[in-house]
């Protein structure tokens, strides 16, 4: 079962556009061996979310579990844009269904001490840097939720 360290950024306001997903396939150990970042800058959003779609993030199979902190408020944003660039064709309940089912069997933790990546950037900071430092920090968090108690 191929479970990803997930999350994402986007941009404040209404609409709330995607500007960036972090993940990284989870290997034994609760660690991984690299983070990927699709920033909307190089990729748009639409590709983005086809690129998750392929990968399986929407199914509710075993292809893409995800885990991370706020992974509730982060899915939740994802199937909305993705239901926005006619990615995934649900109405709001079926979207609402299919978010409860997926996050049923992930690994939601709620990491208050991090930043949430739905913020705006510090003012020097690009959204680029912003997701390769909270990327960085998944390092942290997979490293802590492998350590024995």
């Amino acid at each position: 079962m191929p479970r990803f360290y997930f999350r994402v950024a986007a941009e404040r306001g209404h609409g709330r556009r995607l500007t960036a997903v972090c993940y990284g396939l989870v290997e034994g150990g609760g660690e991984t061996a690299r983070f990927h970042v699709l920033l909307v800058d190089e990729w748009g959003e639409t590709e983005i979310l086809r690129k998750m779609k392929d990968m399986g993030l929407f199914e509710l199979g075993q292809a893409f579990v995800p885990l991370g902190p706020r992974l509730k408020e982060d899915f939740s944003l994802t199937v909305s844009r993705a239901r926005s660039n006619g990615i995934l064709r649900l109405d709001k309940v079926s979207a609402a269904t299919l978010i409860r089912k997926k996050l049923s069997g992930s690994q939601v933790f709620d990491d208050g001490g991090h930043e949430t990546l739905q913020e705006s950037p510090p003012s020097k900071e690009t959204n680029k840097q912003l997701v390769e430092r909270l990327c960085s920090e998944g390092e942290s968090f997979l490293k802590r939720r492998a350590a024995p108690s």
